[in-house]
C-alpha cells in the first residue's frame, strides 16, 4: 500500500496516494520506522495543500513513532502554521538538545531565535485580535511583526485576511505585496499591482513611517470618499514606494 501510494503521488493523483498512505499505516502501526515514514509522506502532501491542522498531526504521529532531531524541526514548523508558539519553541529546543549538529536544527535554530525576538509583541496583539478578530488594523499590526521576525508566509496569512476584509485598503495591499515578494512570488505580487521595485529600509522591510501613512490615508479616504485630498496623499507615499500604478490611479 505505501508502495502504490507513492506511484499515485509521483503521477499527481494525491487523493489516491492519501488513502493507499493511510490503509499502510492502518495495517502497520507497529512497524515504526516505516510507518513514521508514511506520515511524513502524509504530512508532505497536506503541507502542499495547506491544510495545516492535519499536518500538524501527522508531524506528531511521526515523532511519536520514531523520533528524530529532523521530525522534531518538522513537527515544530508545523506548529508555527497554526500560531501554537509555545510548543513550537519547546519543540525546536528538544531538538536542539537531541542533535545540535542536525542540519535541520542548525538551518531553523536561528530563525526560531530571531521570532522570540518579537514573540510577546505578536503574543500581545493577539490577545486584542481574539476581541476583534475583523480589526484589519490588527491583522496587518501582527503581519508587520512577522515580517519583521522573518516569517513571511505567516504575514501572508494575515495580510490576505485583512485584504478579503477591505479590499479597498491600500495599507493592506502593499503589505501583501511585500509578503509576497518575500516569498518569492513576484508575479502574484503583480497581479496586486506591486512592483518588485518596491521601496524598502535598510532592513530589507517597508519602512514603517510609510506604512503608517497609508493607513492614516486609507481611514481618511473611507470616511471622505467624495474628498480628493486623501487619496492625492496616498498617491504621493506609493510613489515615493515605487508604486507607480496604484500612483497614477490615486491621482486620477
Amino acid at each position: 500500500e505505501s508502495f502504490r501510494g507513492d506511484l499515485a503521488y509521483d503521477q499527481h493523483h494525491f487523493k489516491t496516494a492519501e488513502q493507499h498512505w493511510k490503509n499502510y499505516l492502518a495495517s502497520h502501526a507497529s512497524d515504526f520506522p516505516s510507518a513514521a515514514d508514511t506520515c511524513d509522506k502524509l504530512a508532505d502532501l497536506y503541507a502542499e495543500q495547506a491544510r495545516w491542522v492535519e499536518t500538524e498531526s501527522f508531524r506528531n504521529k511521526a515523532v511519536a513513532l520514531h523520533d528524530s532531531p529532523t521530525r522534531r524541526v518538522n513537527h515544530a514548523i508545523a506548529q508555527l502554521r497554526l500560531h501554537r508558539w509555545d510548543p513550537a519553541f519547546a519543540e525546536i529546543e528538544k531538538a536542539n538538545q537531541m542533535d545540535s549538529a542536525d542540519a535541520m536544527v542548525k538551518e531553523w535554530l536561528p530563525q526560531f531565535e530571531r521570532l522570540q525576538d518579537y514573540i510577546s509583541q505578536i503574543k500581545s496583539v493577539e490577545q486584542d485580535i481574539a476581541k476583534d478578530p475583523y480589526n484589519i488594523d490588527l491583522l496587518l499590526r501582527r503581519a508587520r511583526l512577522l515580517t519583521l521576525a522573518e516569517r513571511p508566509l505567516l504575514a501572508l496569512d494575515d495580510c490576505r485576511q485583512a485584504m478579503k476584509l477591505r479590499p479597498d485598503a491600500m495599507r493592506a495591499r502593499v503589505q501583501c505585496g511585500e509578503a509576497l515578494l518575500d516569498n518569492q512570488l513576484p508575479d502574484e505580487a503583480a497581479k496586486l499591482q506591486i512592483s518588485a521595485r518596491l521601496t524598502r529600509a535598510p532592513d530589507h522591510h517597508l519602512p514603517e513611517q510609510a506604512l503608517q501613512e497609508l493607513a492614516e490615508e486609507d481611514r481618511h479616504a473611507n470616511a471622505n470618499p467624495d474628498d480628493p485630498a486623501p487619496l492625492a496623499a496616498r498617491s504621493k507615499t506609493l510613489y515615493d514606494l515605487k508604486q507607480f500604478t496604484l500612483a497614477l490611479a490615486d491621482a486620477q
